[in-house]
């Protein structure tokens, strides 16, 4: 392969396609990816996005180096900033989940690290059971909830505070 054949895959983020074309040449296979921190244990989300008449087996080359970090989304370069957004920057809200959920449960009696793994476990097993059954998030919440239940009291409070505003408004952010 020479090297004007060896797919490039750039992962700096707010450099387009075009952009790298221009610097090195309409020559090169290129592709845009945007990873999150999980691809250090190979459970990443990778966004990408591939130039304009890359061949299939530069896409095949490409998709083989980078399946092993985790799942490979690809996208138009439009909406590849999306998937930074909810697949990079999110991996720090779940982290901010974790630490007040483990708040929560050392206010009521458990000690710390305990409540660290009981909310990473539990976190990790809800979305195992998502991946594994494809059921809606909806669907997986009213099996968890019953009728003036405390689960269904803990999600009024969560929509009372507006959690589902502020994630929604929390991406937006990492959109500008």
């Amino acid at each position: 392969m020479t090297a004007k054949r060896i797919p490039i895959v750039s992962v700096a983020g707010g450099v387009s396609l075009d952009e790298m074309g221009a610097v090195l040449g309409a020559d090169y296979p290129l592709a845009h990816s945007i990873p999150n921190t999980a691809v250090e244990v190979n459970q990443g989300v990778l966004g990408i996005a591939y130039a304009e008449g890359l061949s299939a087996d530069a896409k095949k080359t490409i998709s083989e180096l980078l399946t092993p970090l985790g799942k490979l989304f690809e996208t138009q370069e439009e909406t590849l900033g999306v998937i930074g957004s909810v697949g990079g920057s999110a991996p720090a809200f779940v982290d901010v989940f974790i630490e007040a959920l483990s708040d929560a449960a050392v206010l009521y009696g458990i000690d710390r690290k305990s409540s660290y793994q009981i909310v990473e476990q539990m976190i990790k097993g809800s979305a195992e059971l998502a991946l594994e059954t494809g059921k809606h998030p909806a669907e997986l919440k009213d099996g968890v909830t019953s009728p003036g239940g405390t689960t269904i009291k803990g999600i009024a409070a969560l929509e009372a505070n507006g959690f589902r505003h502020a994630v929604i408004e929390a991406v937006k952010q990492t959109m500008s």
